[in-house]
């Protein structure tokens, strides 16, 4: 009887055994095709990503014949700061103008809102020092 029990208990651990090695060679091929996944979704980002930016350089290329030439040289160059840096004064400069603008409108007694532009030019060639 005990010949049978240490036989049954023996039978058990092989089949332990078996059964771990199965599940640890099964849970290596899941990683294994996880990490093979992972890397094609890495892979088709980064290919989707520089499909984006060829899709976005050709616009910018396409709107690049209405820029000013310092600007397409910049970007020509590669330089995309400046040319951030350059919009960004542009913009402030922009600014500075309209409220001068804003306060010689108002000088003349106007407003930027009601002016007709014939009218505004005429004005301003009058009061031009």
């Amino acid at each position: 009887m005990k010949s049978l029990q240490e036989n049954s208990l023996l039978s058990l651990k092989t089949l332990k055994e078996e059964k771990l090695r199965k599940f640890r060679s099964q849970a290596e091929t899941f990683r294994l095709h996880l990490d093979e996944r992972e890397r094609i979704l890495k892979q088709d980002i980064e290919n989707y990503e520089l499909q984006l930016l060829e899709q976005l350089k050709a616009e910018m290329s396409a709107a690049e014949q209405n820029c000013h030439a310092e600007l397409r040289e910049l970007y020509n160059q590669g330089h995309y700061s400046q040319i951030s840096n350059r919009i960004s004064n542009i913009s402030n400069e922009t600014e500075k103008l309209g409220n001068a603008l804003s306060r010689g409108l108002s000088r003349i007694g106007l407003d930027k809102k009601g002016v007709d532009a014939d009218k505004f030019i005429e004005l301003m060639e009058q009061h031009a020092p």
